[in-house]
């Protein structure tokens, strides 16, 4: 059966995940957002798609900040309450009866009774005349040890992440469960070894994670000439980056399935 282009959400699970923010004049508001997802697995970004004309977006752009707050299926009845259209001078947290969990780094206060919280700042925004997408820096990533395995994992039987189907009519509640299967990173590679994992990522030469994790999506990218490409100097979001990190980051490659130089 063949549907309509705009009908995708029918048959991707979402998840329903509440964005609190606070506006210049102290008023709180929260939102449920479904079109959200992170960039890229060793990057600080997350990513939602909004309205122009909404509450949420105007105190982003006000403030700078907000907080991604991840909840399971009991915030159902939340869900309905926050999305429907109130002035901006009503405190959304009263409205739905939800009390607030103040923030450690940004302004806006998180949601209590979520089982993870993104506090985040504006990092970019990307406007159309159809819909604006927001890109945020995860500032500070907290999850409640209620909801975690002994080796720190998300255990998504305790979570019980809330998700949503769309339909025809209505948005359709789920959550996701584990079928018993892993796959480590490394698999993706050809010696099996995942670049991005924390032995390759630790601080060294005055090389920070983050730093590390663009400089070898870049290497990666041009493993057959990097120095053709890059020439012993990276030039990445507006940081130059010496010699001296790219060859560490040369060295760390080697054997990690990038052509050598």
């Amino acid at each position: 059966m063949i549907f309509k282009p705009f009908m995708r959400e029918h048959f991707i699970p979402l998840p329903v995940t509440f964005i609190s923010t606070i506006s210049r004049e102290g008023i709180r508001n929260i939102a449920p957002y479904s079109c959200i997802m992170p960039v890229l697995r060793p990057l600080p970004f997350v990513c939602f798609a909004s309205a122009h004309r909404r509450d949420t977006l105007k105190n982003i752009r006000e403030t700078g900040e907000f907080v991604v707050n991840l909840v399971g299926t009991d915030f159902i009845d939340n869900v309905i309450p926050t999305a429907r259209f109130n002035p901006p001078e009503v405190d959304e947290f009263e409205i739905a009866g939800l009390e607030e969990k103040p923030s450690e780094i940004v302004s806006a206060p998180g949601i209590k009774g979520a089982y993870a919280w993104m506090e985040c700042t504006l990092h970019k925004e990307y406007a159309e005349p159809a819909y604006v997408l927001v890109v945020g820096e995860v500032k500070r990533l907290e999850v409640s040890d209620r909801v975690l395995k002994p080796d720190g994992s998300l255990d998504v039987g305790m979570a019980y992440p809330l998700m949503m189907v769309g339909g025809y009519k209505e948005m359709n509640y789920c959550t996701v469960v584990e079928v018993g299967k892993q796959d480590p990173y490394g698999a993706m590679f050809p010696n099996g070894k995942d670049p991005l994992a924390p032995h390759v990522r630790k601080t060294r030469n005055g090389v920070n994670g983050k730093e590390m994790s663009l400089l070898l999506m870049l290497y990666l990218s041009f493993s057959k000439h990097p120095c053709n490409h890059i020439l012993y100097w990276g030039f990445f979001n507006g940081q130059i980056v010496n010699r001296q990190i790219f060859q560490y980051v040369r060295s760390s490659c080697r054997g990690l399935g990038a052509g050598n130089p």
